[in-house]
């Protein structure tokens, strides 16, 4: 499928749901940075999402897996930012502007002289010409999360003996006040939907936790049974769940519009959307395929796939026994 078409079917979409969406958010800043701060965006940060991998042996994350993530947090959808160093980000061209004045959200960039080394931040807070970024990185044997106040005038530093030199901003398209522009049209406005950090799953007797027939699924979510409206079923290898109460068991409000026969569902800062008999489900208005397409079974009721949607939503299945219980951690 080419952008276009994607982007004709992300339009119909939305369109249809009264929903209009710019990437204009409003900003909300991050004055201090913690691990879970990057935990609770799970998709963002998570390597089903991020196309930056964080070096998990040390305790911080990359400067560009961390800004990568917030930027994504910030628009709300895929950031384009470049997928190289830290040092490539400021000449590549991403179509966002770019400028030497600080602006809440903005991309803070350094190279070295050699143009090998730099790093990235995200600009948290601006206080006259003292501007404060949260960041994550590493140095040979130490990680961090945290936050740095830098004068606008003297952003140069070194680290490890070499020099980084401050290029510029790269200003995402954000709003930078309390109020967002966005309009949501709908009867009932979605509802606030926290994102669960992974837990530690609880361990399973076959048979004797929730004892049933072999042939049936259970589906169990950080330790929890959930108790679906209708059976999840295998289709040919594919386990296939109801739509409704999977998104919804991850927070998720969920709307469907029968004109387009388009399901949405609002989880986090995300948008989840599946049209009906397609093998494409999107998330952010970025395409995955799925091996099953979104269906309605003969009771009515929508049918996802649900190992892609899952990696989809940033969770994964940790264990099936032979009892047919399916443990998800999220």
């Amino acid at each position: 499928m080419n952008k276009l078409t994607k982007k004709i079917i992300s339009v119909l979409a939305t369109a249809s749901l009264l929903l209009p969406i710019t990437n204009a958010l409003a900003y909300t800043p991050r004055t201090s940075l913690t691990e879970s701060d990057c935990t609770s965006q799970y998709w963002a940060y998570s390597s089903s999402g991020n196309v930056f991998t964080r070096n998990w042996s040390l305790s911080g994350g990359n400067c560009t897996w961390y800004a990568y993530g917030r930027a994504w947090e910030l628009l709300g959808q895929r950031p384009s930012l470049s997928v190289n160093g830290a040092h490539k980000w400021y000449d590549f061209n991403d179509g966002y502007e770019r400028g030497s004045e600080p602006r809440l959200g903005a991309i803070a960039c350094w190279s070295d002289d050699a143009s090998t080394v730099g790093h990235v931040a995200v600009v948290e807070a601006i206080d006259g010409d003292n501007v404060t970024c949260s960041e994550s990185g590493w140095s040979y044997t130490s990680g961090y999360f945290k936050t740095v106040t830098r004068n606008k005038y003297n952003m140069n530093y070194s680290l490890g003996g070499v020099e980084r030199k401050f290029q510029g901003y790269i200003y995402l398209p954000i709003a930078d006040s309390a109020t967002p522009d966005t309009t949501i049209s709908f009867a009932e406005a979605p509802k606030t939907m926290p994102i669960v950090n992974i837990a530690d799953l609880q361990r399973f007797v076959p048979g004797e936790v929730y004892p049933h027939k072999k042939t049936e699924i259970s589906i169990f979510i950080n330790g929890k049974y959930m108790s679906f409206s209708t059976e999840a079923v295998n289709d040919q290898g594919i386990t296939l769940v109801p739509a409704r109460d999977l998104l919804e068991a991850f927070g998720g409000s969920v709307y469907w519009d029968n004109n387009t026969k388009v399901l949405t569902s609002f989880i986090g800062n995300s948008v989840f959307m599946a049209r009906l008999n397609s093998n494409l489900l999107y998330i952010n208005d970025l395409p995955i395929e799925a091996d099953r397409p979104f269906t309605i079974n003969e009771n009515g009721k929508a049918m996802l796939p649900l190992r892609v949607t899952l990696n989809i939503l940033g969770a994964r299945i940790v264990s099936i026994d032979d009892y047919m219980n399916i443990n998800i951690a999220y």
